[in-house]
């Protein structure tokens, strides 16, 4: 996918964030109400579309998240829900919110909640005199791409070993495959550390 979100701005592949699909909006002023509940959709979020731009719901920006994340290899209902809460008014949302803008059960949406949570990129939070828990992207919830980038190359780091001990009596040239793996591994590592610490550091001087 490729989708300019502002003329001459061109965003590759990643629509997880809410500027990545172009949030250009058309203005009404009309009271205070939600803007993904106004039956006028006198607000629209608008993605480029080739040469023309084209007007989304908040709903389906969603859906486009969650088709975003499944094509990854994602499970599509926790893509749908990150959609949801990178553009959601206001930013938490509670369980009853999320079921009936997404048209989901509520089984589904405490489950899939609940690992969002537990990777990092939602968390819960309360109101005083407020019984229901409400949902929310986490302020550093994406670093989670880090950690899984990490971990990712942990595991092939461990292919690469294994690999080298089934070979442990093949001549050199047999071993040149799982090298070529392990110097691409170890060029990533240094990259990602610093990658990671460039990051802290932009965050330090926010």
């Amino acid at each position: 996918d490729r989708l300019e979100v502002l003329p001459g701005v061109a965003v590759e592949g990643s629509l997880l964030d809410a500027e990545a699909v172009g949030v250009r909006c058309r203005h009404h002023e009309r009271g205070p109400r939600k803007l993904h509940e106004d039956p006028d959709r006198l607000r629209l979020p608008m993605v480029r579309d080739g040469e023309q731009w084209r007007e989304v719901t908040w709903a389906e920006y969603a859906e486009h998240v969650g088709r975003y994340w499944s094509d990854r290899g994602g499970n599509r209902a926790q893509g749908k829900l990150i959609g949801w809460l990178l553009i959601s008014d206001p930013p938490h949302q509670s369980s009853k919110q999320l079921q009936e803008a997404l048209h989901m059960s509520a089984g589904t949406i405490s489950s899939n909640i609940r690992v969002l949570e537990q990777i990092g990129l939602v968390e819960r939070v309360t109101f005083p005199r407020d019984r229901a828990s409400y949902y929310r992207m986490a302020t550093d919830g994406w670093e989670y791409l880090l950690d899984e980038k990490r971990i990712g190359m942990a595991g092939l780091r461990k292919i690469v070993d294994e690999g080298h001990g089934v070979l442990s009596d093949a001549p050199p040239e047999q071993h040149r495959r799982m090298e070529q793996l392990a110097e691409l591994l170890d060029f990533m590592d240094v990259e990602m550390a610093a990658l990671a610490r460039r990051w802290h550091a932009r965050k330090e001087t926010r």
